[in-house]
């Protein structure tokens, strides 16, 4: 489809871009300008904030030596992007050597197989020594996303039995008692890689999964997962013990209303103009002087 690797990357970029850069703008500079109310350690959260719009908060909150869990970190608004910093650092390597190997599909799948066994041996030798680069860091977890790009390279098969017992599995690793390590995670990742290769199978989730209000949840988890942890935290600062349901109904209601006015329109067609660059420089710096 792609004549050379400069059409093929510039058109890969604009699409990751379109799918998640407007939602997410969008609520790191609403909630830039709201931290300014309730969270007297701005200066952190808004960094974390800040970087995060340039695809690098994990490696802020490395630097910063923020662990993951510790409390000061649960007051952070924005400390959930680091995810989405590892994942946009993986989208600007993985093209390169997609486009180099992808014309013999045997050798990329045999590629993958070991860049992911590399990543996880990394992964699981640094975990127990320093976990915040562990945990942070992109060469260590480039593995969870590369896992995807796969699992979608490889056919598809039915095994009602094997699927079942996946399920069991992953259900029982989710909600047991085992203590945080690198090989739960690791396990985690690779029973969802087989429940998609099975996915056709049929199981005891059958209908709970292909419930209509499921398949709805998954078109709003990116912005679900965006807004969940500014909200939570917003209310954990003002010391407001907000009920479950009043919790999930107030990020739903957002999720919907930034999936259908501000997801949906820009990731059909988001034209990046000198005015808009402008206008956010301008924005960005204004916050700047602001906090």
């Amino acid at each position: 489809k792609y004549d050379n690797f400069k059409s093929f990357y510039k058109s890969f970029l604009i699409k990751r871009f379109r799918r998640i850069y407007p939602v997410l703008v969008f609520i790191v500079l609403l909630f830039l300008v709201l931290i300014n109310f309730y969270d007297p350690r701005t200066n952190n959260t808004f960094l974390t904030g800040l970087t995060s719009l340039f695809a690098f908060s994990n490696i802020f909150l490395y630097t910063q030596s923020i662990q993951y869990f510790s409390d000061i970190s649960s007051y952070n608004s924005f400390l959930h992007t680091w995810s989405l910093g590892v994942e946009e650092q993986f989208y600007l390597i993985f093209p390169v050597l997609y486009f180099l190997v992808i014309k013999n599909r045997k050798l990329f799948k045999l590629f993958l197989v070991f860049f992911i066994s590399v990543s996880i041996y990394f992964f699981i030798n640094e975990y127990s020594q320093n976990f915040s680069s562990a945990y942070y860091l992109p060469q260590y977890r480039f593995w969870e996303i590369a896992t995807g790009s796969l699992v979608a390279l490889i056919p598809k098969f039915k095994s009602n039995l094997l699927q079942n017992i996946n399920l069991i599995f992953l259900i029982a690793l989710l909600f047991s008692n085992i203590e945080n390590n690198a090989l739960l995670h690791v396990g985690i990742v690779v029973s969802t890689a087989f429940f998609i290769l099975l996915y056709d199978s049929k199981t005891f989730l059958d209908k709970p999964l292909n419930d209509f209000l499921v398949s709805k949840l998954g078109l709003l988890s990116y912005s679900l997962y965006l807004i969940h942890l500014p909200i939570g935290i917003m209310f954990k600062w003002y010391d407001v013990n907000l009920d479950l349901f009043y919790y999930l109904t107030l990020i739903l209601g957002l999720s919907v209303f930034t999936y259908k006015y501000i997801e949906i329109p820009n990731r059909l067609e988001l034209k990046i103009s000198k005015q808009k660059i402008i206008f956010f420089i301008t924005v960005i710096m204004s916050l700047v002087v602001l906090n």
